[in-house]
């Protein structure tokens, strides 16, 4: 690759990289990711149950047609 950039009047060794990569950009995301920032953090809540409380059971996609069927329903 270098032969056929130096066709070109680039020098890969003397190239420095400048910015970041996707790859980089999504590490460092990841990095700085705290999933903490929760309101009930630290906070131990009590399940809830019963008629308007609870939805459908997630069969896998189901869980899209669960969230139409509790705006209908409130």
């Amino acid at each position: 690759m270098g032969a056929h950039m130096a066709r070109f009047g680039i020098d890969i060794a003397t190239q420095k990289k400048t910015e970041k990569s996707i790859a980089e950009i999504n590490l460092q995301a990841n990095l700085d990711l705290h999933l903490s920032k929760i309101l009930e953090e630290g906070v131990e809540l009590t399940p809830v149950f019963g008629e308007h409380k609870t939805g459908m059971e997630n069969l896998g996609n189901s869980c899209y047609v669960n969230s139409v069927v509790q705006c209908l329903f409130s």
